[in-house]
């Protein structure tokens, strides 16, 4: 797995992926369920989040009020991150390890009480990792993982969008056309002329085909809102810019929707994952589909312990 697109995405400052809001912190179901894992961490615990991001679930238990200032939160990611949440930010007892693989992590053994991943694990080399996990929980230490499957709501709905944002990016396609036009315009000094009148009916056909076909995805790609700024009413001078700028974006956007496409776990791959941490002496407790309030699957929830 690259971490390119992904470092582009933390970049950005959200906190949380395929959440109910990326900007924001995890919510509902979700929010509740790892409340209550975290609900009875003690002084002197560590606990390790693999593929942490900007750190959403450290920050849901710290803004709980769980643990206490001997309680230790180690967060890995393999992209570049950008942690901004001053509950994160402020705390020496939170410590994160970004462009730091889950196969190898920078900790002593048996040094960890809890590892968490929320639509994490499942992007690495699960058979590494959970070796690794081995070593590095103490016996008696608890996991949890949720992790994306290839039947869930998150899986069928990303699929839409990363049609769409590989519609935008086709040769001669919405992107290439609207290019074209911000050229011509350029030229013209804005000015109206048959052939931008042209490009213009040309990419609002493009357009209005791929909002009947599903609106919510195309909008999902964020080109809309993208377009109304590239020929708003202010008319920026760097608007060839903005154009590479989006295009670089919707790439980012179609390699990490294709790597999750990749990650989530089959019925097969869910077999083995829970296969290699039998055969690393963790018990599983827990192994369920994980509803979201629609109740719609988004996900497996795993849980258990170190033997």
């Amino acid at each position: 797995m690259s971490s390119n697109y992904w470092s582009q995405y933390w970049q950005e400052g959200r906190l949380s992926s395929f959440g109910d809001e990326p900007n924001g912190n995890y919510q509902g179901p979700t929010k509740d369920v790892w409340l209550e894992f975290f609900a009875n961490i003690k002084a002197d615990d560590l606990v390790l989040d693999i593929a942490t991001g900007n750190g959403a679930l450290i920050a849901l238990a710290l803004e709980a009020g769980l643990g206490d200032e001997k309680t230790k939160f180690v967060g890995v990611d393999y992209a570049k991150l950008k942690i901004q949440n001053v509950v994160l930010t402020d705390n020496p007892s939170v410590t994160f390890y970004d462009q730091t693989r889950a196969e190898q992590l920078p900790l002593e053994e048996s040094s960890t009480s809890l590892v968490v991943s929320q639509y994490g694990l499942e992007y690495t080399d699960i058979a590494k990792t959970v070796a690794e996990l081995r070593r590095v929980v103490r016996p008696g230490g608890r996991f949890q993982f949720i992790c994306h499957t290839s039947d869930s709501m998150v899986l069928k709905i990303n699929r839409d969008i990363l049609r769409a944002a590989r519609i935008i990016s086709e040769p001669g396609g919405i992107l290439e056309t609207a290019r074209k036009l911000v050229g011509l315009l350029d030229k013209t000094n804005n000015k109206g002329t048959p052939g931008t009148e042209k490009l213009r009916n040309k990419l609002n056909g493009l357009i209005g085909k791929q909002l009947d076909i599903n609106e919510r995805a195309f909008h999902s790609t964020n080109f809309p809102d993208f377009l109304s700024r590239l020929f708003g009413k202010s008319r920026p001078a760097n608007r060839k810019d903005m154009v590479d700028q989006f295009a670089e974006e919707n790439r980012g956007l179609i390699e990490r929707l294709e790597d999750l496409q990749h990650a989530a776990l089959s019925e097969q791959r869910l077999e083995a994952l829970q296969a290699h941490l039998r055969n690393n002496h963790f018990t599983i407790q827990r192994c369920e589909p994980f509803f979201q309030r629609t109740n719609e699957v988004v996900g497996v929830l795993l849980r258990g312990e170190a033997g």
